[in-house]
């Protein structure tokens, strides 16, 4: 299985397995060009994550999804998480409010979080987000929804070649 950031791993995989299958996927992994030099930092990171972070992921999940459930009672369209992922989109008309703008107004409020295309935005717990954090998201973006268009007027004073963090690109 792959490590993640989510829990706290910088990079790589973990090869889980029997003996000869442990050794067939070193062997893959050679042939193929891989090997690295101090590998070792990297699986004792991939080691803390599997002992400290994985235990927690389950939290991870539960905020998750009161971060969805808090994003539905504002009128967002959500697609309920599985895991610490949540999908949802910014229906204007209903909100008034578009994606891209709803993304820089809480950036600029120490709320990050990525348009994916459209509408369709990402918010990602971890870790290092917690319950407080949760909710001060939600807080966040409830303040920005009860006056969206002071929002979207303090996004267009500020962004002005600035860089935005919807799907990468600049204004």
């Amino acid at each position: 299985p792959a490590r993640t950031p989510a829990l706290g791993a910088p990079a790589g995989s973990v090869v889980v397995g029997s003996s000869e299958l442990v050794r067939r996927g070193r062997r893959l992994r050679k042939v193929l060009g891989g090997g690295m030099r101090q590998s070792g930092v990297l699986a004792a990171a991939g080691l803390v994550a599997l002992e400290e972070q994985l235990p927690e992921l389950a939290q991870d999940h539960r905020h998750a999804l009161k971060l969805a459930e808090g994003l539905e009672q504002m009128g967002f369209d959500i697609s309920m998480p599985e895991t610490n992922l949540v999908y949802f989109s910014c229906p204007e008309d209903k909100l008034g409010i578009s994606a891209p703008t709803l993304v820089q107004a809480c950036q600029a409020q120490g709320v990050r979080f990525l348009g994916v295309g459209g509408s369709r935005l990402r918010m990602v717990t971890h870790h290092q987000v917690d319950s407080a954090g949760v909710d001060r998201t939600l807080d966040v973006v409830q303040e920005i929804l009860q006056d969206p268009e002071a929002a979207a007027a303090q996004v267009a004073s500020s962004a002005v070649g600035s860089p935005t963090n919807y799907g990468g690109g600049s204004k």
